[in-house]
């Protein structure tokens, strides 16, 4: 399997001025447990646009949570408050949602967004991580690991509520997100299948195609199956699905390629069928940009 992204430009889009219609932190359609609700353990007051009374901490099982796409909840502009404060929120952001809010998402791996860039609800900002004061045992290789969301307004805690229209939570209860966000991509219809190696790169301006594009291939040859995806918001995964005759056979799934502050332009993925057996074939072609993986395409072709 071959995977090929170019850097590019996202871009800038207009912030929301009124009380913001708050969104679950995490991918659409995952269900998340809420470790520790309002003014528990370290969710105290520990002053202006640090008011933690009313923050929250998220995390699924074990590990999973590592590593996943942190999103807005509302629309708003960045603002990076530190990269090192491991005694206590660890790499951090806020999102000034105008009128006096602001959110604060903290313990991150990384940030993938600059100081003062706008966002939209369910744009990645984030990954993620371990950073900063945590404890905890569910995931061995980082201990403590979760998702830290919180509420100001005029540098006092809120209740972010309702959010994925959830009021009154409880720790111990699992919570389902509905951040769906905007669109993060666009796809126009690029997807083929050939027998010719993948060719392209900087001589190109970073366009890829592949020769003998068909429908037909001979016992024996590999069969690419090439797509791009354009104008990319945020970070993102490929997966392929492979059936012949119409049964399943077998799946892969790319790792995430992380959308840094200036975002992708262009994305492309080739992988590769290695000397499949007579019959029709399809392959199925999913990405995921947070939410779980969706179909964009598929290409069906026969080998003789």
């Amino acid at each position: 399997m071959h995977l090929f992204l170019f850097l590019g430009l996202c871009s800038v889009t207009s912030v929301a001025l009124a009380k913001p219609d708050l969104k679950l932190p995490f991918p659409d359609g995952e269900s998340w447990v809420l470790t520790r609700a309002y003014t528990t353990g370290t969710h105290t007051n520990y002053g202006t646009w640090a008011d933690d009374r009313y923050a929250l901490d998220f995390v699924e099982a074990g590990c999973l949570s590592m590593g996943k796409p942190v999103l807005a909840a509302a629309d708003g502009v960045v603002e990076v408050q530190s990269f090192v404060d491991q005694s206590g929120y660890g790499i951090n952001l806020l999102i000034n949602h105008g009128g006096g809010y602001k959110s604060r998402y903290a313990h991150l791996a990384s940030i993938a967004v600059p100081n003062g860039k706008a966002v939209k609800q369910g744009e990645q900002i984030g990954v993620v991580g371990n950073t900063g004061y945590v404890l905890g045992s569910a995931c061995p290789q980082s201990p403590g690991m979760h998702l830290y969301f919180a509420l100001y307004y005029n540098g006092v805690g809120v209740k972010p509520e309702p959010i994925s229209g959830y009021s009154g939570l409880v720790a111990g209860k699992s919570y389902t997100s509905d951040n769906a966000g905007q669109d993060s991509y666009e796809y126009n219809g690029s997807l083929v299948a050939c027998a010719g190696p993948v060719v392209g790169g900087a001589d190109t301006g970073w366009l890829y195609a592949c020769y003998d594009v068909g429908k037909r291939f001979a016992q024996g040859e590999t069969v690419y199956a090439l797509v791009r995806i354009e104008n990319i918001k945020r970070s993102h995964r490929f997966r392929v699905r492979a059936y012949k005759n119409n049964t399943y056979q077998w799946e892969w799934a790319a790792n995430w390629n992380y959308v840094g502050a200036e975002g992708w332009q262009y994305s492309h993925f080739w992988p590769a069928l290695s000397n499949p057996a007579v019959g029709k074939w399809e392959l199925k072609i999913d990405v995921d940009t947070g939410g779980g993986f969706k179909l964009i395409d598929s290409v069906q072709f026969f080998i003789e």
